[in-house]
This record gives structure tokens, C-alpha cells and sequence, in this order.
């Protein structure tokens, strides 16, 4: 899955995997919360069960566990709905109980295990969240940690501290690197560097949540004469052709604006701050810039409006453009 919105009102797109498949109606930042928050129920239970916990603990543990229920129930409840600033309240109340285990635990080696429960937040954070904010999650916990481990008579808990630190901190750079190379991957079209039919499936998707209120308008584009071009110079010369129009996009868009091949000699431009009837001075640019003709129609297509409408009438407009002849033509 690509292009979710990640509650700051901009859109995410990112690659799909195994991850990201929805269950019981959870998307994988749901679903997989849900699934850690669980896992922490039970160990708590454990504790509570099987250590000699006193009156006070039992208590704190007790109320952990109901908490865990509560989140688990919620993000059932909530399921594809669940919105972003719930899930980093939960996530400060599952670092919060990991620091509570900390100090409740009698030894240095049950601090230290406790401890494994910041790794898998930054192992969460590091996944679903942009990296400032995994990175803040990290510091966060890294205080905590060494807030909780300094109100013990334990002495012997820096090297712990400092391991957890830095795997949390290792993670980061590491999931982030990995992260951007699957995007990177998984929505740039491998001939002409735009992006492609994959990242417009996501900014369709994500469009229908975007909050943001803003002009916008959709242009599609066709290449002139394509097909003659492969059938009589070769597909090298076509692949050429698509390469060449790819680099005028990106000589031309502005910062904000996107370009998508969305197949064959299909193109699809998003321009940001402007209107259908305002767009004569980018496609002029753009014609002026590219080497190979081509033909375009435009329709607005504001936030969580229907994008199938506005194709529709941007086709439209496209075919009757090529059926008139007053398609663009290159410098070349």
C-alpha cells in the first residue's frame, strides 16, 4: 500500500507489503499495535500471576493489563477508521507501562528484559512512522529508561541502558534506509524516473481522506504518434521518447506539482495550487521543453473529489485535442 495520510494532512506513499494487508478490518498500523498491545497484556498477566508482586504492584499491573484491554478493544472497534493521534496515545501508554515494569521488577536482569519492550515500540515507531518522529519516540524512551533504572538501588544497569539505546537508534537508520529504498522501488516507473501506476493508485486512495482544502487539477497526457514511432523505428526509440518527456516534466513541474506514467505512453500530471482553466502557462512550458509531441486534457480534481470523474473529463478533453489536431509539438 501506498500514500496513506499520516494525520499532519500529507500524503505518505510508500510500498505495499505483507505488512500492510488488512485484518479483521485493521490496516497494518492497526492491526499490528493491536497485536503488540496483546502481547504486552499477556506478559503483564504473567507477572502478575507468577511473581510475588506486592499489594501496591498488583494493583499497577492490574490496572496495566485493564488499559491493554481497553486499547485492544478500541483499535478492534476503530479498525480501518482509527485515527492517527490515537495510535500515538497508545503508544505513550505502552511506553509509560514498560517504564512502570522497569522499576516494579526486583532485579537488574528483569530491568534489562522489561527494558526489550522500548525495542519493539522503536521497531513500530521505525516502521509506520516518519523518522522524526520514530527518533523523538526513541529519545523519549531512552530518558525514561535511565529515569526509571536511577530510581533503583541498581548500579550495575548502564550497559543495558546504553545496548537499548543504541539498537533502538541502529533500528531507526536502518528500517529508514530500507524503507526509502522499497519506496523508492516500488512507485518510480524504472524508464523514466516519474512516478508510476502504483504511486496513482495510492494518491487516489489517499485522496479520499485528504483533508487539505486547496485548488488542484489533473492533466492527462498521451504521446503523439507513439505507436507508428515503435512500429517504425523500434521500441529503443520509443523507450527514448518516453525517457526525453520524463525529463521535461521534471524540468518543468513545480516543487508540490507530480508526475505519474500511468502506462504505455500514458502520463498523468497532478498540479498543485491551480485550476483547470489556469494551467496555460505550464503546458506551455512543457511544450517548449520536451523533444517529442504530445497531447493533453485537463479537468480540477480538488481534495476527495472523485478522481474517475475528473479522468473522465479529462480523457474527454484529450481525445477531442487529438481529433482536432491541436495537440503540442516538440522543440525537436
Amino acid at each position: 500500500m501506498m500514500n496513506r495520510e499520516d494525520g499532519s494532512g500529507e500524503l505518505n506513499l510508500r510500498p505495499r507489503s505483507s505488512l500492510d494487508s488488512w485484518v479483521g478490518n485493521m490496516p497494518g498500523p492497526v492491526w499490528t499495535l493491536a497485536a503488540y498491545v496483546a502481547i504486552a497484556a499477556g506478559n503483564l498477566l504473567v507477572v502478575l500471576l507468577l511473581q510475588g508482586a506486592g499489594e501496591t504492584d498488583r494493583v499497577d499491573l492490574g490496572a496495566a493489563i485493564i488499559a491493554c484491554l481497553i486499547m485492544i478493544g478500541a483499535l478492534v472497534g476503530y479498525g480501518s477508521r482509527a485515527p492517527t493521534w490515537l495510535l500515538h496515545v497508545f503508544v505513550l501508554i505502552i511506553i509509560a507501562i514498560t517504564t512502570m515494569l522497569v522499576m516494579m521488577v526486583g532485579s537488574e536482569v528483569g530491568a534489562a528484559t522489561a527494558g526489550i519492550g522500548y525495542l519493539t515500540i522503536s521497531l513500530y515507531s521505525s516502521y509506520w512512522m516518519p523518522r522524526v518522529q520514530s527518533l523523538a519516540y526513541i529519545l523519549l524512551m531512552a530518558v525514561l529508561y535511565a529515569v526509571a533504572i536511577s530510581r533503583t538501588e541498581w548500579t550495575n544497569m548502564f550497559a543495558p541502558w546504553l545496548v537499548t539505546t543504541c539498537t533502538m537508534l541502529i533500528l531507526l537508520f536502518i528500517l529508514s534506509a530500507l524503507r526509502a529504498a522499497l519506496e523508492s522501488a516500488a512507485t518510480t516507473d524504472e524508464l523514466t524516473g516519474l512516478l508510476n501506476r502504483r504511486a496513482l493508485d495510492a494518491l487516489i486512495a489517499a485522496n479520499r481522506t485528504d483533508r487539505r482544502l486547496r485548488r488542484r487539477c489533473l492533466v492527462v497526457i498521451d504521446l503523439d504518434d507513439f505507436k507508428a514511432l515503435n512500429d517504425t523505428q523500434g521500441h529503443l526509440a520509443g523507450d527514448q521518447a518516453l525517457r526525453e518527456f520524463g525529463d521535461a516534466c521534471r524540468r518543468v513541474l513545480r516543487p508540490g506539482d507530480l508526475a505519474l506514467r500511468s502506462g504505455g505512453d500514458e502520463f498523468v500530471l497532478i498540479l498543485e495550487r491551480l485550476t483547470a482553466d489556469a494551467i496555460g502557462p505550464v503546458i506551455e512550458r512543457l511544450h517548449q521543453v520536451s523533444p517529442v509531441a504530445w497531447s493533453h486534457g485537463c479537468a480540477d480534481w480538488p481534495p476527495r473529489a472523485d478522481f474517475d470523474e475528473a479522468m473522465a473529463i479529462a480523457d474527454a478533453e484529450l481525445y477531442r485535442s487529438k481529433g482536432t489536431g491541436k495537440s503540442g509539438r516538440g522543440t525537436s
